[in-house]
């Protein structure tokens, strides 16, 4: 296995990382155990998850299957993408970031998370907010890093220069689909990250199974499958749709970026 170092950190992770989205899902229990298990034997050392995987349950399987293996593990999970139905339980408000990190160490039967992401970038809260409660979780010990997943350049670019600003701790991370079919990471991101120094983590390679080769364009998609039930990815076996969306997905990711910064 290849290895490599997370940002500019010191700490190494492994070229491949091992998703737990279906963990408590898709995966059973001791299923999903086994697949934590074998890639572990393969020399993977970082496993990704989220506090909203399977409601919870990818965490608490994590926890359980490398509670005595805490030490050669690397954890990355993520915040911020709850089902909004209870007020102020969720988001990334400084109260819940503070609950929802608790929340997901005792899940996950550990002291500190490796790196914690931030799922989605959040309009009407200030990345002061969020960036000055990551920073405090920091210097307690009960996250290492902090990576954002989801976000455009010029969001990353406006969180960076508050870290600077403020001197605390910077993303080190960002994590985007990226595939045939989506190459949004092309037009900034992987500039970005050379400029911040920070780690790209690609997720979706064949987007959500279409392509593997076993969906056939112009077909319906089977009702328990990825493609119909993952939003949007059943669209794309309308080859017309493919073919436009491709064109317009990369003109949309460009113009936003201009708008964003001013070029028009």
């Amino acid at each position: 296995m290849e290895y490599r170092y997370l940002g500019k950190t010191g700490t190494k992770v492994s070229a491949f990382a091992l998703g737990g989205s279906s963990f408590g899902t898709r995966a059973s229990e001791d299923e999903s155990i086994k697949i934590i298990d074998e890639a572990l034997d393969f020399g993977i050392n970082l496993i990704d998850t989220s506090n909203i995987y399977g409601k919870g349950e990818s965490e608490r399987i994590i926890g359980k299957a490398i509670k005595n293996k805490r030490q050669n593990v690397i954890i990355a999970s993520k915040f911020g993408a709850e089902a909004a139905d209870k007020i102020n339980q969720n988001g990334a408000s400084r109260g819940w970031i503070r609950t929802a990190v608790e929340q997901s160490l005792l899940r996950l039967q550990t002291d500190y998370i490796d790196l914690y992401q931030l799922h989605l970038p959040f309009e009407f809260v200030a990345y002061e907010e969020i960036l000055v409660t990551l920073n405090d979780l920091v210097k307690e010990g009960k996250i290492h890093h902090i990576g954002t997943s989801n976000h455009l350049g010029w969001q990353i670019v406006h969180a960076q220069n508050i870290s600077d600003r403020y001197h605390i701790q910077r993303f080190v991370s960002e994590q985007m689909p990226y595939s045939m079919i989506n190459r949004r990471m092309e037009f900034e991101l992987a500039e970005i990250a050379k400029l911040y120094d920070l780690s790209l983590f690609v997720y979706s390679p064949l987007s959500g199974g279409l392509l593997t080769g076993k969906y056939k364009a112009g077909q319906t998609a089977q009702s328990d499958s990825r493609a119909a039930t993952l939003k949007g990815y059943a669209d794309t076996l309308d080859p017309n749709w493919l073919k436009m969306n491709i064109s317009l997905r990369s003109l949309r990711s460009c113009s936003n970026w201009q708008m964003k910064r001013g070029f028009h």
